[in-house]
């Protein structure tokens, strides 16, 4: 099964658009997007398959009974004893999931401050920094045909698309907000709803609560997000390969291996995430785009993020520290870096 989901679970790049999206088509209000027409392709390109409308697939089973408490641990310094919660979120949830466990409530009431992905108000959003100038299009980035094909797939499904995502953005922009408008499509035909995400969730606790919030992926010299940086940093074939693997497997298909990674999250299956991971570094055709992407997208963040983590704990902070739950179970994550550095690290049940 290939899952292609990473907007809502792993990459924050499209934060703002994961927290800010309010629930399922219900609340959207339709426009109507305008076909274009290719008229001739150019030489040695070949046309994009014709959009066919899908066959509902039939979904992976549950991973098990849910947890209480699904990725949270808790970190102790070597320095001077300073103590913090790691909480590993998802971006996008169900009514049901809440209320919290107790004990993750407890250790959130506990914490001075919380911590979140991404940056702060204030600053410049993703789609801010993904517009195009100099007259320039998506179709100077991408093929006219594989436009086409999304365009055609967008059409299809326009009352999943979020009215704040107008196609003359998409159009006018990096092609990431073409690969994260499908994968907003996907999530508002999914069984989870932005709203309900993790981290908008604390967000909102920590302004009732008086807690300050600290942003992880924001620091002085840059204006935007690591996250934002990280994505903008990788080669356009990077997004060329996402969105034809995007429309290959379909909008419907997508939605129901969103539905299979939040139930996998709430069951703090630790090998399921692993999985699906791994299934999204095996869509490149080279070993050499999926480091690329494996290094910008995770490694670099998570290094960073340690780094964040060591600070707070060095200023003598209490935090609650929120970040995708991917950054706390991969290879050197945020807690092997950590204990790599001496920190005493034990998970939370």
């Amino acid at each position: 099964m290939k899952c292609f989901v990473n907007n809502v679970l792993l990459l924050s790049v499209t934060l703002l658009i994961i927290t800010a999206c309010g629930s399922n088509n219900s609340n959207y209000e339709p426009y109507v997007l305008e076909p274009i027409f290719i008229t001739e392709v150019t030489p040695g390109q070949t046309p994009a398959p014709a959009y066919q409308p899908e066959s509902t697939p039939h979904p992976d089973p549950t991973p098990g009974l849910y947890a209480d408490v699904p990725f949270m641990w808790l970190v102790t310094s070597p320095h001077n004893g300073q103590a913090m919660y790691m909480f590993g979120a998802i971006h996008a949830a169900t009514a049901d999931l809440y209320p919290l466990s107790p004990i993750i409530m407890d250790a959130f009431h506990r914490s001075d401050y919380v911590a979140l992905e991404g940056a702060g108000p204030g600053t410049p959003s993703m789609i801010e920094l993904s517009t195009l100038a100099d007259g320039r299009t998506i179709i100077d980035y991408i093929p006219l045909e594989l436009y086409q094909w999304a365009l055609d797939v967008l059409i299809e499904y326009e009352n999943y698309i979020p009215p704040w995502i107008p196609h003359e953005t998409i159009e006018n922009s990096h092609p990431n907000v073409l690969m994260s408008t499908l994968s907003m499509v996907a999530l508002n035909k999914s069984i989870i709803e932005g709203e309900y995400g993790i981290d908008l969730f604390f967000n909102i606790e920590a302004f009732q609560s008086g807690k300050e919030v600290l942003w992880i992926e924001q620091y002085p010299g840059l204006e935007h997000s690591l996250a934002i940086e990280a994505i903008l940093s990788l080669p356009i074939e990077v997004f060329i390969q996402i969105i034809e693997q995007q429309l290959h497997i379909g909008i419907t298909t997508t939605a129901v291996d969103t539905g299979y990674l939040y139930k996998a999250w709430r069951s703090g299956n630790d090998e399921a995430l692993l999985n699906i991971w791994q299934q999204e570094l095996d869509m490149f055709d080279t070993a050499e785009l999926a480091a690329l992407y494996n290094d910008a997208m995770t490694t670099r963040r998570r290094i960073h993020m340690a780094n964040r983590a060591s600070q707070f704990m060095a200023e003598n902070k209490s935090v609650f520290f929120v970040v995708g739950a991917f950054h706390l179970i991969v290879d050197n994550s945020i807690i092997d870096l950590l204990e790599q550095r001496g920190y005493e690290v034990e998970r939370v049940r």
